[in-house]
């Protein structure tokens, strides 16, 4: 009888450190809700931002075709069209990208997509026109 309550007693004390060695060896994950919430950014900010940190850039109007995005971290991207232009038959765009980095900061990106005009014209369904 007393063989038995010392088997149990380790069991029981085997049990208890598995569990405390797996609880304590547990990767520590940040909670989803904890996570400091990041301002907005405003187009009155990213205009700012810009004019300050290059001023050779200057958007004039086009701030007033600006496009609000997500980016997916609870923040906002503002795009703003920069210009768009067709030149020996290559469509070309040219777009700025402003968000808040995780610090808080603004930070920009630009980017330029260059597209043949051939490749509009051979996508079915295209409405552009071809000259016969």
């Amino acid at each position: 009888m007393k063989k038995k309550s010392i088997y149990r007693t380790l069991l029981g004390v085997l049990i208890l450190s598995v569990a405390l060695l797996y609880s304590a060896c547990k990767k520590d994950t940040p909670a989803l809700g904890n996570k400091p919430q990041k301002p907005d950014l405003t187009v009155k900010d990213a205009k700012a931002w810009l004019e300050n940190t290059d001023p050779k850039i200057m958007l004039g109007d086009r701030w007033n075709s600006h496009i609000f995005q997500a980016d997916g971290n609870g923040g906002n991207v503002i795009k703003v069209k920069v210009n768009e232009s067709l030149k020996d038959n290559i469509w070309t765009l040219r777009d700025i990208l402003l968000q808040r980095d995780d610090t808080g900061d603004i930070e920009a990106f630009g980017y330029e997509v260059q597209v043949a005009n051939s490749y509009f014209a051979t996508k079915k369904g295209s409405r552009t026109t071809r000259s016969q």
